[in-house]
């Protein structure tokens, strides 16, 4: 069966053009722009480079000269799923540099096994549903992402017993709202962190990661990300936001971490 996709010629005329051809194929054309000019200098950051656009080669050549490959191209869920659940009970001491993320780690993988369709919707009865992640795990995340709260701040922190951040606590509201259950949002407190969030509110527009923190973008999308599925945003926070954002656009034209930086 041939593959094709439709384009619009210049001249108005729709333009047939058969994937599986490499002289015509979009993916080719990306392929080939895409690959390492290295101007003949040999380094093993070359070398890599280019092994691993051979590895990417070998397999697009597969799939795109025999159908029955392409066909066979599929998501293994039930095996993500294990892995996924897993990570939420056991992390090995690879994990170790992550202490002070844990809410991230909680965060992408519940986000993960959402996007899968292994989270339940809250109102309906799953019981029986093997596959599905039981409500009792799902209560687990929200003691834990509970026991991140700095008692002082009032916000969520890389761990437990640790400093509030708004890194981790982006992280945790997501994934709160990722469980969506009545639990996970009554263990919000939705005053305490929008003082957090003013606290962490610099006089330029943007926001601190923590207290005598970072200032630059990374902090102001949390924050305001944080505001946002809260219901917080008010004219306090958002004060000179625009301003800070603008004052992070460099000569390129792209937006810096912080102002003075270079675009990334």
């Amino acid at each position: 069966e041939e593959v094709s996709s439709f384009t619009e010629s210049p001249g108005g005329e729709i333009e047939i053009i058969d994937v599986t051809d490499n002289s015509q194929s979009p993916i080719a054309a990306i392929l080939k722009s895409l690959k390492f000019r290295d101007d003949d200098e040999f380094t093993i950051t070359v070398a890599q480079q280019r092994n691993t656009e051979k590895n990417v080669e070998i397999y697009h050549n597969e799939l795109k000269t025999d159908p029955e490959q392409r066909a066979s191209i599929s998501l293994r869920r039930a095996a993500h799923r294990q892995y996924l659940v897993r990570g939420l009970h056991y992390l090995n001491y690879h994990f170790q540099g992550l202490d002070a993320s844990q809410p991230w780690l909680c965060y992408w993988i519940i986000n993960s096994l959402d996007i899968l369709g292994f989270v339940p919707d809250p109102s309906e009865n799953i019981e029986n549903d093997k596959d599905i992640v039981p409500h009792q795990t799902l209560s687990d995340i929200v003691k834990f992402l509970s026991s991140c709260v700095d008692k002082n701040f009032g916000s969520y922190a890389g761990g437990p017993f640790q400093l509030a951040h708004l890194a981790p606590t982006y992280a945790a509201i997501n994934a709160i709202c990722v469980v969506g259950t009545e639990e996970a949002y009554e263990s919000v407190d939705r005053e305490k962190i929008y003082k957090f969030l003013l606290a962490m509110k610099d006089e330029s527009g943007g926001f601190r990661m923590h207290e005598d923190g970072e200032l630059d973008i990374r902090a102001t999308y949390c924050a305001l990300n944080t505001g946002y599925l809260l219901h917080l945003l008010d004219e306090k926070l958002l004060r000179n936001v625009g301003s800070f954002l603008s004052s992070c656009q460099t000569y390129e034209g792209g937006i810096s971490a912080e102002p003075g930086n270079e675009a990334h």
